[in-house]
């Protein structure tokens, strides 16, 4: 996964110094996982809610059911 990121504050030229940083894949998966252990149930499902499509999420326990929470 390749990002633009800021890194640092140019002060001198009032500008943020910015990087193409690459993230191989089994990283993206530690800082999601990381991003998501921090929440508890609730916020996890507000946070998917919010951010992804009913397509993009769904239960594994039964994944016939729809969860309408």
């Amino acid at each position: 996964m390749k990002i633009k990121l800021p890194i640092n504050y140019d002060v001198p030229n009032q500008e943020e110094v910015v990087a193409q940083v690459t993230i191989p894949s089994n990283k993206v998966r530690e800082i999601v996982m990381n991003f998501f252990n921090k929440k508890n149930y609730a916020q996890r499902r507000k946070w998917l809610k919010k951010n992804l499509t009913e397509i993009d999420v769904y239960r594994l326990d039964n994944p016939d059911e729809h969860n309408n929470e």
